[in-house]
């Protein structure tokens, strides 16, 4: 009886839930982190600073995606009673919005102009390189001096 008793303590210590992950830390993989790791359950959830979620299980295996971000996030991964963190390691910024929005707008404005302007631009060096023609300074209404100023500031 006492081997019966034992042998059944064996297999249903054998039926834990088993979570692990390919890799501790995770590094983009274009947009995303891809996240890859084995468990025993039907579904696995999880949970990061962009997303959380449910993936299921198959043959023993679940992947899931985590959107990138500027900053370090973790993960927590949890089958049953089983859990595990990952660390995903923050993207390298474009840049700032509105230059990289500039950059772009720019870009798609130029695809559509006809092949030979386009040409004519690329041959033109760099805006930061270019003089700019200075405005002539005038002197503003506020100014004491505005009725004797030669050049008055146009106001609209």
């Amino acid at each position: 009886m006492l081997f019966v008793g034992l042998a059944a303590v064996l297999t249903l210590a054998g039926c834990g839930t088993k979570l692990s992950t390919s890799k501790t830390t995770y590094s983009n993989s274009g947009m995303v982190a891809i996240i890859k790791g084995d468990a025993s359950g039907k579904s696995v959830s999880y949970k990061a600073d962009t997303e959380s979620g449910k993936t299921s299980v198959n043959d023993g295996k679940f992947t899931f995606t985590v959107p990138m971000s500027t900053s370090k996030q973790n993960v927590t991964i949890k089958d049953g009673d089983a859990s595990t963190k990952v660390t995903v390691k923050a993207a390298q910024s474009l840049g700032a919005y509105k230059t990289v929005a500039t950059k772009y707008n720019q870009a798609i404005i130029a695809t559509a102009l006809p092949a030979n302007i386009q040409k004519q631009l690329q041959a033109l060096p760099p805006r930061s390189s270019r003089q700019r023609k200075k405005s002539p300074r005038c002197r503003s209404r506020s100014s004491s001096n505005w009725l004797r100023s030669k050049r008055p500031c146009s106001q609209p």
